[in-house]
């Protein structure tokens, strides 16, 4: 049941970030205690950071990340994290 609740914490927060750019996008959640899930309907996103860096590994690349990759990723993670800290 803790559990539960943490994720029903989670919720609320992405439900007061909806329409923020910098975070991915909860449409719809349902907590049903009766039978222990959550339900989500959430934004698809084109690919994640794992996603990513396993394909520049398949491609022969992962030897050196590209600065400009590094500097994006960790730009675009700290605009998600300070989005929020401001909540």
């Amino acid at each position: 049941k803790k559990a539960i609740e943490g994720y029903a914490n989670e919720i609320s927060l992405l439900k007061r970030l909806r329409g923020n750019p910098a975070i991915i996008q909860m449409y719809d959640a349902e907590v049903d205690l009766e039978r222990k899930s959550i339900f989500l309907v959430m934004e698809l996103g084109e690919a994640d950071l794992n996603h990513i860096l396993q394909q520049r590994a398949l491609s022969g690349q992962s030897r050196s990340l590209n600065l400009n990759f590094i500097r994006l990723t960790w730009q675009q993670m700290l605009s998600a994290v300070h989005s929020i800290h401001e909540e």
